[in-house]
């Protein structure tokens, strides 16, 4: 797939092939599919093949990305259209913080159904499967305090709930805020210093 990534921007690229032949390789950009290509034949690879990141042989000649390489992850099936777009929205969500391992686990948690229970991560986030969650698939979506992220277009999913602990800093937070604002007085409008 060529022409679709732009010079000097950072861009989440998320390449899957499911070995399926035409059309098997689905290449995301940005969480949006950017295009397909037949499967790549990989069985004429040897144990002792090199996997190069940022090159490409070429009529024989090594090619070099010019450019940088940041959080690349191998997995060992195809991922879904879901994921690939899930990997991109998790990158996004400076607040969760969450690494390519730890979207494994959750990919992991989804898969294990209604009766696989709850997955914390990092102490701060409860994950549970959900059903009949209508916020697109592949979006990760935030509202009224939880995160929703729908895996299939049947509507099933993950909802995070705040741990108690954020929650108790989180209202600690808006308390602290209200307060500030309380001592600000009325005669405040759109830019306040102090006195």
């Amino acid at each position: 797939v060529s022409g679709v990534l732009e010079y000097d921007e950072w861009q989440h690229v998320v390449v899957t092939d499911d070995g399926t032949g035409s059309g098997g390789v689905k290449v995301f950009v940005n969480g949006e599919l950017a295009g397909t290509r037949n499967s790549f034949e990989f069985f004429d690879l040897l144990p002792t093949t090199t996997l190069r990141l940022g090159a490409a042989r070429h009529s024989g000649t090594l090619q070099y990305l010019n450019g940088d390489l940041d959080d690349f992850g191998i997995w060992s099936v195809a991922l879904t259209e879901p994921q690939a777009a899930g990997l991109y929205q998790f990158a996004t969500a400076k607040a969760l913080g969450y690494d390519l391992g730890m979207l494994q686990q959750l990919f992991d948690h989804h898969e294990r159904g209604p009766g696989g229970g709850e997955l914390v991560l990092d102490g701060e986030w409860r994950w549970q499967y959900a059903d009949g969650l209508d916020t697109g698939v592949g979006l990760l979506i935030r509202k009224d305090g939880h995160y929703y992220f729908q895996l299939d277009a049947a509507g099933t999913g993950l909802k995070a709930i705040p741990e108690p602990g954020t929650l108790a800093l989180l209202a600690f937070g808006l308390i602290a805020i209200s307060s500030a604002r309380r001592r600000r007085g009325p005669a405040c409008r759109a830019v306040c210093s102090p006195k």
